[in-house]
């Protein structure tokens, strides 16, 4: 759990549990934040998301939520009481604050439905949920007593598809579906209709845009729809994604609206963010590179504060203070916690400072001023911008205080301020995809090599790796050649690889025999 009291500086809190965690919710004053997740976990913080205690759960003896994952949680204010929901048609109730829960409902027989989404409807105060199978149930009563419904979703074939969350604009309310289903309440959720929207997708969000008197609705297929009849019929807007690099259309996780600058925020898959300033019948979209490859799934908006928040995989999370102008929607956000879900290679300290450099997947650079307890992102003007390379190796030339970083596919970069910015210094054919994976260096010689695996060619740089110049080709019977060292004793350099593969150079790097090992094994 990451917490914050301005959306730029994000802290970590204490949690008795290693499960993971699927929602919280909090009640009006802040005093009591509860959280739930698999394993059947509640936690529960009264302050302000610090730190996380268990809360007690009274279950019979023959309930076991071991395997139950809670979806869902919120606080009904009416009744001043808590509810969690999830698999196993599992309802937890608590009239204590959160202290301790009671199970309501729950079941493991093949009949069980995974519970989605919880919902207060305005009006009444009832308490909604979503579940698998067109499922809705409803309580009055705060969360204690429910009534279940299943609804005729007009399935094509088999499959009947799930309620996945509800939407309400004043009289109406409805309950979205996959597969392009909505059922539709205009009584509080008394009655209901079903409606068929044009998306094979689920509505991830919905916002109303009161300068235009439209509902627009993002969907996980990547759609947006647009209703300017309160929801009675809906059309399809399209979505062009400048620097998209992908012939798919990107899968849409949230929708704001925003009135300080009259306009929709949109934001999805891999950094996509877009925005509309004419009630959702245009957008201009783009892809905010740091958040590249790290799928946002959160937006959220604090207007006492003018903060916008956006959160995703990996636990990257980008804010914004001031949008810009709807044709620029990317322009003024900013990473303030980079993602890692991607693979980091390797780490490296700039000796005589609290500074370190860490590169991986995807052309990935981190960098930390602090000795590793914060960490951001460094963008780099990549020459396949929407390919970059898998950065293997980092080193640190010490005469100079330069960075030099390789990796496939044939990219060698560099930096001459210690991580701050990069440079492209080569980059090989990417159709022949070279792969780098090391960086040697002879004090001999004070040169740099990297060897080539694919191809087994070697380059070499005599200037701190501002240039390279290809000197060598290793004739390995196509074999793979992957880790290589220096022996400085006895001037030989030696690189292994696959099938038993070894090449030993005498020469510094200019010419190479292959060894005989006898072996059939890779080396690594």
């Amino acid at each position: 759990i990451a917490y914050s009291s301005d959306g730029v500086v994000w802290k970590s809190s204490d949690t008795p549990v290693t499960h993971t965690l699927r929602d919280i919710s909090v009640n009006p004053s802040g005093s009591v934040m509860i959280a739930v997740g698999e394993g059947g976990t509640i936690l529960r913080s009264t302050n302000r998301g610090e730190t996380w205690g268990k809360a007690k759960l009274n279950l019979p003896e023959a309930a076991d939520l071991a395997e139950t994952r809670l979806n869902t949680s919120l606080y009904v204010e009416s009744k001043k009481t808590w509810v969690a929901a999830g698999t196993q048609n599992a309802i937890l109730y608590s009239s204590d604050d959160g202290l301790s829960w009671q199970l309501v409902s729950y079941n493991t027989t093949e009949e069980q439905a995974e519970i989605l989404q919880l919902f207060i409807e305005e009006k009444t105060g009832d308490v909604f949920l979503g579940a698998q199978f067109g499922t809705t149930g409803r309580s009055t009563d705060g969360g204690f007593k429910w009534e279940f419904s299943q609804h005729d979703m007009q399935p094509s074939g088999s499959y009947i598809p799930h309620v996945v969350g509800f939407h309400q604009y004043d009289e109406l309310l409805f309950a979205a579906a996959d597969h392009g289903r909505l059922l539709v309440s205009d009584d509080s959720g008394k009655n209901w209709r079903l409606t068929r929207v044009p998306t094979a997708g689920y509505v991830t969000g919905s916002a109303y845009d009161p300068e235009h008197d439209v509902i627009a609705l993002s969907t996980q297929m990547g759609d947006i729809l647009v209703s300017k009849d309160k929801g009675q019929s809906w059309a399809p807007v399209p979505l062009k994604v400048n620097n998209w690099p992908s012939d798919d259309i990107p899968y849409l996780s949230s929708i704001i609206y925003d009135s300080k600058s009259k306009s929709l925020l949109v934001v999805g898959s891999s950094g996509v963010m877009a925005r509309s300033s004419d009630g959702g019948a245009t957008w201009f979209a783009d892809v905010f590179k740091p958040l590249f490859n790290m799928s946002i799934t959160t937006l959220m908006h604090s207007e006492a504060k003018n903060t916008f928040v956006a959160a995703g995989l990996g636990g990257t999370i980008a804010t914004s203070n001031r949008l810009s102008i709807s044709a620029l929607p990317v322009e003024n956000w900013v990473s303030v916690r980079p993602g890692i879900d991607q693979y980091i290679r390797k780490a490296i300290h700039i000796p005589g400072t609290d500074t370190f450099v860490a590169v991986g997947q995807l052309g990935g650079i981190w960098r930390s001023e602090d000795d590793g307890l914060s960490w951001s992102v460094i963008d780099v003007d990549y020459p396949f911008k929407n390919q970059p390379p898998h950065l293997r190796d980092i080193v640190l030339d010490k005469a100079t205080g330069v960075l030099i970083a390789a990796g496939p596919a044939g990219s060698i970069i560099r930096s001459t301020d210690n991580g701050l910015s990069w440079v492209s210094v080569y980059q090989g054919e990417f159709s022949k995809g070279e792969a780098f994976t090391q960086i040697l260096y002879s004090e001999d010689t004070n040169t740099y090599l990297a060897i080539e695996v694919l191809y087994r060619s070697v380059y070499e740089s005599k200037d701190a790796g501002e240039s390279w110049q290809k000197i060598a080709t290793i004739e390995s019977v196509n074999r793979n050649l992957w880790h290589s060292a220096i022996s400085k004793a006895n001037a030989l350099m030696f690189t292994v690889g696959e099938k038993g593969g070894v090449a030993v150079s005498r020469d510094n790097g200019r010419t190479w025999l292959m060894a005989d090992t006898h072996a059939l094994n890779d080396l690594y």
